[in-house]
């Protein structure tokens, strides 16, 4: 878990207690805006972020935490401002990709200015027809007529053609970019798993499912503010990197691998009771710090897993809060292991 490195005397315990829970706050949510805007080409922004999440590191007088964190919520607003206006500028595109389907149905639907002009002179040439009494003239004039009608037809048969592809093409760009949109928001922008969002929804279909097997293991890194203070945050950056890739190989294809906090990872394995969880955990944790270990460049890394089996009344808060309770065992017990919480009695999930 992140903690800043503030100190003071016993006269400024109370202001301690109080500071110290929003201070780290504070400093998970920068470092969260910074994972978040690193690709996103704003380096003013980014520098920004970056000093804050530096000064507020840093801070030893805890009197000018208040102060600073003026300033850090300010800059979070110009972040969340950027990044609406980013969302809007995608929902624009949108619109016109849905204005040119709009278009071409129209068009295929014949409902345009003029849409039948060529047509209405068909008809009424023919109505000329009509009156001509030479039978031989007629005849002539029917087989112009019939050549015409004739080389209509093929002109709107490829008009037809032509708007038909246009249409698929612009239905394909367009589901190519939702499906981007998509992508975008399920994704963590900086590890390339699920983030938070991807994983409620995903937990939220299993709970809704009539055969609910599954388990839910929490990860959280070992010591991780140590290696951002050692290392730098491009250093922390590279081993969140390394565990989501680590964690993704290491479990099924089938389970869900997600980023839900600054240093904390989720991991929906389903068909499994918690029992088998357990041994796969520890395997997985075992394939993860030996990974590490064979990387020169990247510190000794470890990681704590708190595991609980969904059980009939569950919710997602219940199973959760059971995963999290799991997770600070294994912490407790001295890290680097990992920790069950076995099923809840029924009165136990009633009186949540």
């Amino acid at each position: 878990m992140i903690r800043l490195g503030l100190r003071g005397d016993d006269s400024d315990a109370a202001a301690d207690s109080a500071l110290r829970p929003f201070a780290d706050e504070l400093l998970a949510l920068l470092i969260d805006l910074l994972a978040a805007y690193r690709e996103s080409g704003d380096a003013e922004l980014l520098a920004t972020l970056e000093d804050h999440r530096r000064e507020l590191a840093a801070v030893v007088d805890l009197e000018a935490i208040p102060a600073l964190a003026g300033s850090c919520l300010e800059t979070a607003r110009a972040a969340v401002a950027r990044a609406r206006s980013r969302q809007s500028e995608q929902h624009a595109e949108l619109a016109r990709f849905v204005a040119l389907v709009r278009d071409t149905v129209t068009v295929l639907g014949g409902e345009g200015d003029d849409p039948s002009t060529e047509i209405k002179d068909a008809a009424d040439r023919f109505t000329d027809l009509l009156k001509i009494s030479d039978v031989s003239q007629l005849k002539t004039r029917l087989a112009q007529e019939v050549q015409h009608l004739h080389h209509l037809a093929e002109d709107r048969q490829k008009q037809w053609r032509q708007a038909t592809t246009s249409f698929m093409a612009r239905v394909a760009t367009l589901e190519r970019q939702l499906a981007g949109v998509r992508e975008e928001a399920s994704l963590d922008p900086l590890t390339k798993v699920g983030n938070r969002r991807h994983f409620e929804a995903a937990l939220t279909d299993q709970l809704r499912a009539t055969k609910r097997q599954f388990v839910v293991a929490l990860f959280d890194l070992d010591d991780f503010k140590q290696i951002n203070d050692t290392g730098g945050h491009p250093m922390g950056d590279r081993v969140l990197q390394e565990v989501a890739r680590g964690l993704k190989t290491s479990v099924r294809p089938e389970d869900v691998v997600a980023r839900i906090g600054g240093d904390e990872f989720a991991v929906l394995a389903t068909g499994l009771t918690l029992r088998q969880a357990e041994g796969r955990l520890r395997a997985v944790l075992t394939q993860l710090a030996t990974s590490m270990v064979g990387s020169s460049k990247l510190p000794r890394i470890t990681l704590s897993c708190g595991a609980a089996e969904c059980s009939a009344g569950d919710t997602m808060q219940s199973l959760m809060s059971r995963a999290d309770q799991a997770l600070y065992e294994a912490k407790r017990k001295g890290k680097n292991r990992v920790a069950v919480k076995a099923l809840p009695f029924i009165r136990d999930l009633l009186g949540r």
